[in-house]
């Protein structure tokens, strides 16, 4: 039998096994590890793939199901790119709804973020995306046309994002930024809408049997209109579930913004489809939480960072369809340090080295790779204790492999991270896309940054702080340790570049002028 049939017999295998009532997580593990073993001993993986499809030609939701377990067995990106190529196609045909097919969109875009995958698939995503808004004005039955510049009302923005949840959220902290820096410093009409289009808890309990889907969060308080308190000022909003209950709810917010004919509106995030909707007929710039590009219908896309070379071919495509990309800053708004921590709170040695790793998916950032970078720093420096924050679901199993118990610790999650920063060192940034907001508090109470490059850290951090590799950190953090005029200076250039990226009022002005 060769591989590839050895492959679709363990499928099948796999399928027998779901079904079955009296399923074993033991057996289903073991299959799950002898298909992700075959699959990377094919040689052509994308003709597998299609060979698969072609067998479930009528029932693409099974081979939309089937690549879920694929890709929990191999984490490889290729198998996410054909499940989007599949969700477009029966998306576009009728076959897979808007709802479907956005919370298998939402899965794809949590696991190419959460696992660090190179490609960002990209072109596959704005694609998907496009159909998306396409079909969603479909089923809402509406059409408005473009509302001529002379009609708009030049002091009126929508500002729009789909999640407002605490203020220890990053993102929401800076949503609510932009609100006061629009309203009450810039003295805009600000009308702000939180349209969650994320599949929320309820929807993902038991799908899919052994599939870890990941699950967003919506304050029911502020459902409707709402009002909070943000720098003692008032925030006026509305917000909505974008679901099959509120479709009319939906409209009428659609049309209520069409008649208040705003000059702009303002997406906050990435593929948002209502905001997308309300682009239509108005001026819309798209700016992610994130140093990548947004996936956008809108004219003006963001980008917090230079262009660079690898960006040639996005840079193409959105050019081609006639987009403008606006390079700026991606800015963050800090919580000021509630208190002065110390070492003896956390049973840490006062005369350690600390490095600080911070983060609230830790379980997903730290790679067994990483767990090598990090048993050759303690190896070679006895004085150094790395000390992880946030939330970190697996710590005991990683602690294990990592060993030098003493010298590794975890302390939880922390609202007030500047405060507790003052224990640490040095900010170490494991392999991962996101962590900005953490390394520019860490930069700001005077932490050097370590990361690698091609993230929100580095972006973050400047180029000082950036490393090629971590096969030479035992050297970098000795380095830190023992040259203290290094130090020193390290830590004066990470306090003036978390200045940088602090300026909201300023960045939204340079953008506003752009497009004005």
């Amino acid at each position: 039998m060769n591989k590839n049939n050895e492959f679709l017999n363990e499928i099948l295998n796999l399928v027998k096994l779901v079904d079955d009532n009296h399923r074993n997580i033991n057996a289903f593990n073991k299959l799950l590890g002898n298909i992700g073993k075959l699959y990377f001993e094919i040689d052509d993986k994308n003709e597998l793939l299609e060979s698969l499809y072609e067998m479930c030609n009528d029932i693409p939701d099974m081979f939309v199901v089937l690549l879920e377990y694929i890709f929990q067995a191999t984490s490889d990106g290729r198998v996410l790119q054909k499940q989007i190529t599949v969700l477009l196609e029966n998306l576009s045909k009728g076959v897979f709804n808007v709802f479907y097919t956005n919370f298998y969109r939402w899965q794809i875009i949590s696991r190419l973020f959460l696992l660090n995958i190179k490609n960002s698939l990209y072109i596959e995503r704005a694609s998907l995306h496009s159909e998306l808004v396409k079909q969603t004005q479909k089923m809402l039955g509406i059409s408005y046309s473009l509302i001529p510049n002379e009609e708009l009302n030049t002091n009126r923005i929508v500002l729009i994002s789909e999640q407002l949840l605490s203020f220890k959220h990053g993102p929401s902290r800076n949503l609510l930024d932009y609100y006061y820096t629009l309203k009450y410093v810039l003295k805009k009409e600000v009308l702000l809408l939180v349209i969650t289009e994320m599949p929320l808890h309820d929807k993902v309990k038991n799908l899919n049997y052994g599939i870890s889907y990941r699950e967003f969060y919506y304050l029911d308080a502020l459902d409707g209109s709402f009002s909070i308190k943000y720098q003692d000022e008032t925030v006026n909003g509305y917000q909505c579930i974008l679901n099959e209950d509120r479709l009319d709810e939906i409209k009428e917010i659609i049309r209520y913004v069409y008649n208040w004919k705003p000059y702009l509106v303002y997406n906050m995030g990435s593929e948002n489809i209502i905001a997308d909707i309300l682009g239509s007929f108005t001026n819309e710039v798209t700016i992610p939480f994130s140093y990548e590009y947004p996936v956008s219908e809108g004219h003006y896309l963001i980008l917090a960072r230079n262009i660079e070379d690898r960006d040639k071919h996005i840079v193409d495509y959105l050019y081609k369809r006639n987009q403008e990309i606006i390079e700026s800053t991606f800015v963050y708004k800090l919580n000021d340090p509630i208190k002065k921590y110390n070492r003896e709170e956390f049973d840490i040695n006062e005369n350690s080295f600390v490095v600080a790793i911070v983060g609230n998916r830790l379980e997903y950032e730290i790679n067994d790779k990483f767990i090598v970078d990090l048993k050759n720093v303690l190896e070679r420096n006895n004085s150094v204790c790395i000390v992880f924050i946030g939330n970190f679901d697996n710590f005991d199993i990683i602690k294990d492999k990592i060993g030098f118990n003493e010298r590794v610790k975890y302390i939880g999650y922390h609202e007030d991270l500047r405060g507790v920063l003052n224990i640490a060192d040095v900010y170490l940034n494991p392999p991962r896309k996101g962590g900005g907001t953490s390394a520019v508090e860490a930069m700001a109470q005077g932490l050097p940054v370590i990361t690698l490059g091609e993230c929100d850290v580095a972006y973050a951090a400047g180029e000082n702080f950036i490393y090629e590799t971590y096969h030479s950190l035992p050297e970098v953090i000795s380095k830190y340790k023992d040259d203290y005029e290094f130090y020193k200076s390290r830590s004066e250039q990470a306090i003036l570049q978390a200045t940088k990226v602090v300026d909201t009022k300023n960045v939204i002005q340079n953008i506003l002028k752009v497009i004005e």
